[in-house]
C-alpha cells in the first residue's frame, strides 16, 4: 500500500502538533514509560475524532504492552501529574483528553448552532403570496385565495417544523402543480399532507374537486379582522 492509499499523505484539519506536546509541562513531568503509554492513547483519539480511552487495566496492559502493576502506577502518574483526567468505575478506567474533550464539545456545539439556524432560516422565502404568484380563475373569491394562503403558511411552518424547509426552487414547482390542480383540489392536498404527515404535496384521489366536493368553511381558515 503506498502513502496516497494509506491516507498518510492527507494534511489533517487538525493535527497534533509537537508543540503543543513538549509545551505541556504537565507530562514533561511524568516518566518516560508514561509518556509513551500516554501517546498510545493520545495519537488513536485523534485519529478516531474522541476525546476518551477506556478499559480495564488488564486491556491497558495489552495496549501498552506492560505489566498490570506498571499500568496502575502510570494512571496514578496521570493523575497526580494532572496529564488527563482520569475517571475510575468499579474495574473500568477512563482517561479523558481535555484538549480533545474542548474540541469535541466546540464542534458539538457548532452543530447545533447550525441546525438551529437551519430551522429558524429556512431558504423558503419569509413570506409567499399565493395569491399574487399564482395563475388561478379569476373567478375564484378573494376569501377563497386568503384560506388558500393560510393554509400554505401552515405548510411550510410544518415543514420547518419537521426540519425540512422548503426550497425556492421546490416553492415554485409546488407552484406549478398548483395550477394545474386549481385551488379547490389544491387546498385539499395540503390538507392532506399535513393530515398525514406527508413530506410532500401529492394530488387527491378523486378525479374531480369541485367547491361542492371540496366544502370548505373559509372562516376555519381566516382570523378574526382578517376578512
Amino acid at each position: 500500500m503506498n502513502h496516497k492509499e494509506s491516507g498518510i499523505n492527507k494534511r489533517p484539519s487538525e493535527a497534533v502538533y509537537p508543540a503543543d506536546i513538549i509545551s505541556d509541562t504537565a507530562l514533561q513531568m511524568c516518566s518516560l514509560i508514561t509518556f509513551g503509554a500516554w501517546m498510545k492513547c493520545l495519537l488513536p483519539m485523534w485519529r478516531d475524532k474522541t476525546s476518551s480511552a477506556s478499559g480495564t487495566i488488564k486491556q491497558f496492559a495489552r495496549k501498552w504492552g506492560c505489566s498490570e502493576e506498571e499500568v496502575e502506577d502510570i494512571i496514578n502518574e496521570i493523575e497526580t501529574t494532572n496529564v488527563a483526567d482520569v475517571i475510575k468505575s468499579n474495574n473500568n478506567v477512563t482517561l479523558v483528553s481535555r484538549r480533545l474533550k474542548r474540541r469535541e464539545d466546540a464542534k458539538e456545539k457548532t452543530r447545533l448552532r447550525v441546525e438551529e439556524h437551519r430551522c429558524n432560516n429556512p431558504v423558503t422565502p419569509k413570506k409567499v403570496l399565493p395569491s399574487s404568484s399564482l395563475s388561478f380563475s379569476s373567478s375564484i373569491s378573494n376569501k377563497k385565495i386568503e384560506a388558500f394562503d393560510v393554509l400554505w403558511q401552515d405548510w411550510l411552518k410544518y415543514r420547518i417544523e419537521i426540519k425540512k424547509p422548503l426550497t425556492t426552487v421546490a416553492v415554485k414547482r409546488q407552484f406549478n402543480q398548483f395550477e394545474k390542480w386549481g385551488i379547490d383540489k389544491s387546498m385539499k392536498a395540503i390538507e392532506n399532507s399535513i393530515g398525514h404527515g406527508w413530506r410532500g404535496i401529492f394530488e387527491p384521489k378523486q378525479e374531480s374537486c369541485n367547491e361542492e366536493d371540496a366544502a370548505y368553511n373559509l372562516d376555519d381558515y381566516i382570523q378574526p379582522g382578517e376578512k
